[in-house]
């Protein structure tokens, strides 16, 4: 999905009249085109304004910026290389990276920079990574460390300090656990977050060779997968894990641990967004706790870069635009920005928080930088990995884990890909990034296919447009949806039966405010993407504020900069506390659906009279109480 945030618009616009006034200049001005992964506002206004700042620097070249979303840009750049639609593209290290060399798409980036400048400019530990078939095939711009956040307060009350080898991390886990503590909470929403666990874990018990066959599914030595298998059973087993009927978003994780709910999350340094200046001395951060202590490890860095297609017709006005991209002042304001470090040698550190600054340290001294397993692994592979430590997480035992990775179908090859459990028949539906919901109907659905015969994956998107492109792309259907979701595909068919029916509020300071009716311009935030909802906000002449998380809006509400918000039930039973004395009014009381792709015609009255057969069990009431639907 292409955004066009509203200060590019006005950028545009500034153009177009410029180009209007002074025609015998701007008219040879030479346009390029950059794709940019943005996930939030403030990395869209971030990268406006740095190449802002390069087309006020001169008056030859214009560059133009688009900004899409993280599935949209994945999906799109197949075709962006192949068109050389766009002059340089955001992208991403690791196997990510190598696929698109391999079949020969890009530009080196050295053909268009001297590679003396690459050299002063960037650490030799990031252009290792970039150097492949003999020249430096992309520009990094940014990389950070993945390590544990965790609640000084906590540590502090219970006199905990910093762990320096796994025996003493999980002595801190047994320890907190014991006086009524989580130990741990983690990102299970995306599913990418939970496979830094594996990456970690593998790296402890093997070094690069190991967590490498692990990531391309052959070769992996059984005695290597089954101790990081293990090791984070021993999490899973223990209960160490915070609330796992909850899918949590990173966000909220950070949320979590200033509450002190749960002491620590495994995270990125890109977390540092997420918390306050007002908070960052609540917050601490160690290196994750290896086997052996004072050891030399490899360290997980993902490496955010920028590369050229090869199809591209501009490759002679692009040195400019790199030669800026690369100079080190430039470089440390994007990348600190968007929660990054710099790549350039020289940085000291400087700006960065206590934690950041340690995150730093444990790059520079540690043996090799990888990417983390979801830019490493086949997709299908990573996520049905992701998956299996989600449900994990969820059931609060290792079974689901155990098995993806050591199951009977486990094949050991180095010419043939492993199974790791899952099995023949096997439908994926697509759904929007996790939730309870989510959840809720993985997990009846789950039932009403296996006593078809099948079982079922899940792969999460952000947005609507994601969600239909993933069934143009082979999906099996729409795990679960409101009836609004009709006409918005031809591929589909509605499952007749509801899976469950939920109500929608408005949550209102006080009961008055409930029951009077809106008045023009109010300020109403949601965090949700629901299609029934989009008449409502014109009925209601409201100014609706989206959000990109739950925790993010109500941190608005409840400081006044929001007259209303829209939950969910589901939602106003999990934030009870940080909703107080509020009031609330039903604005719908609507049914979610199950859909199917319409290649499985011949499966939709069988799956409907299978729901209708599972919603008369005991095991339904209890998946309703136990994800807060009734």
């Amino acid at each position: 999905m292409k955004i066009k945030p509203f200060f590019v618009s006005v950028l545009s616009v500034y153009f177009a009249l410029t180009t209007l006034s002074q025609a015998k200049v701007d008219i040879k001005l030479k346009h390029i085109s950059i794709a940019v992964l943005a996930v939030n506002d403030q990395s869209m206004s971030l990268f406006s304004e740095q190449f802002t700042i390069f087309n006020n620097s001169q008056s030859e070249i214009r560059v133009e910026v688009d900004f899409y979303s993280d599935q949209g840009h994945k999906s799109k750049l197949a075709g962006w290389l192949e068109s050389g639609e766009y002059d340089l593209i955001h992208w991403q290290a690791g196997k990510r990276l190598g696929d698109i060399v391999e079949q020969e798409l890009l530009l080196p980036i050295d053909t268009l920079i001297d590679k003396k400048i690459l050299i002063k400019n960037i650490s030799p530990q990031l252009l290792d990574v970039v150097d492949m078939k003999g020249s430096y095939q992309a520009l990094p711009f940014g990389y950070y460390p993945w390590g544990l956040y965790y609640s000084k307060a906590v540590f502090a009350k219970h006199g905990i300090l910093p762990p320096k080898s796994w025996a003493e991390f999980l002595a801190i886990c047994s320890k907190l656990k014991k006086q009524g503590v989580a130990p741990l909470v983690q990102a299970n929403q995306e599913g990418w977050p939970l496979l830094t666990w594996v990456d970690f874990l593998a790296l402890d018990n093997g070094g690069v060779d190991t967590r490498r066959e692990m990531t391309v599914y052959a070769n992996a030595s059984r005695m290597s997968v089954s101790k990081v298998v293990d090791q984070f059973s021993t999490l899973l087993d223990h209960g160490y894990f915070f609330a796992p009927d909850h899918s949590w978003r990173w966000e909220q994780t950070i949320t979590l641990l200033l509450r002190q709910q749960a002491a620590m999350t495994l995270i990125g340094q890109f977390a540092e967004s997420e918390i306050q200046p007002e908070h960052s001395s609540q917050i601490g951060y160690f290196p994750f706790p290896h086997t052996l202590a004072d050891v030399q490890y490899p360290a997980v860095a993902p490496i955010d870069l920028f590369v050229v297609p090869l199809a591209s017709k501009n490759h002679a006005f692009l040195p400019a635009v790199l030669d800026f991209l690369v100079q080190p002042a430039i470089n440390k304001i994007l990348a600190t920005g968007l929660g990054f470090l710099p790549v350039y040698p020289q940085f000291d550190g400087q700006g960065l928080s206590e934690r950041a600054l340690i995150g730093l340290q444990s790059l520079r001294d540690s043996s090799e930088l990888v990417q983390y397993f979801d830019r490493d692994a086949e997709a299908q592979y990573a996520s049905n990995l992701a998956n299996s430590i989600a449900q994990s997480i969820v059931n609060g035992e290792s079974s689901v884990f155990r098995g993806a990775l050591l199951g009977e179908d486990f094949v050991h090859s180095t010419t043939q890909k492993v199974n790791y459990g899952l099995p023949e028949k096997l439908l994926n539906f697509s759904s929007f990034t996790g939730s309870r919901g989510t959840f809720f109907a993985s997990n009846v659905l789950s039932d009403v296919y296996k006593k078809l015969g099948y079982n079922i994956s899940v792969t999460r998107y952000q947005n609507l447009e994601e969600t239909l492109d993933s069934l143009r792309g082979g999906a099996d259907g729409e795990l679960v949806r409101t009836e609004a979701f009709n006409g918005q595909s031809e591929d589909l068919l509605q499952v007749p039966e509801p899976i469950v029916n939920t109500s929608i509020y408005l949550v209102c300071r006080n009961a008055d405010d409930c029951a009077r009716s809106l008045q023009p311009n109010v300020r109403i935030g949601t965090s949700l993407d629901i299609l029934a909802m989009r008449g409502w906000w014109g009925e209601a002449n409201a100014i609706e504020q989206k959000y990109p998380s739950t925790i993010s809006m109500l941190q608005e509400y409840t400081s006044g900069q929001l007259d209303f918000i829209i939950l969910p039930a589901i939602e106003v039973s999990a934030y009870k506390e940080q909703l107080g004395t509020s009031s609330y009014r039903t604005i719908l009381s609507i049914p979610f659906y199950h859909y199917i792709h319409k290649k499985h015609k011949s499966m939709l009255e069988n799956v409907n009279q299978g729901l209708k057969d599972f919603k008369q069990t005991k095991a339904y009431e209890d998946f309703q109480e136990r994800y807060w639907l009734n």
